[in-house]
């Protein structure tokens, strides 16, 4: 869970079918980032003052780091080619000011954790 200046808390809930699903508790409305298109799963784990989302999705059986943005949940993984080995698992924080140090990124390439 995480919680900006504004008061927006993200974190993940599950679904009534046993899924694990990301969200934003806003001004008194809960919001699903959803999931990825051949997943089930998604997960909160940060937002920023602008209330940008960080976190991870299921895609496939894989977990790929996301951004949820505007209402619209970003794979990652589709920003980098594919043909570099690179597999961005998760983000675990946002950089909410200046001073901050930013994300922290799980990844692996070529099936080896970096």
């Amino acid at each position: 869970m995480d919680i900006n200046n504004s008061g927006d808390v993200v974190g993940k809930s599950q679904t009534e079918s046993g899924e694990f699903h990301g969200f934003i508790y806003r001004s008194g409305s809960l919001t699903d980032i959803g999931v990825l298109a051949g997943g089930g799963q998604s997960f909160a784990y940060g937002i920023n003052n602008r209330g940008d989302v960080v976190g991870a999705a299921d895609s496939g059986g894989t977990l790929h780091a996301v951004l949820y943005e505007k209402g619209v949940l970003i794979d990652l993984n589709s920003l980098i080619p594919a043909s570099s080995g690179w597999v961005l698992l998760r983000l675990v924080g946002s950089r909410k000011a200046a001073r901050s140090s930013g994300p922290a990124c799980s990844m692996v390439r070529n099936g080896r954790s970096c």
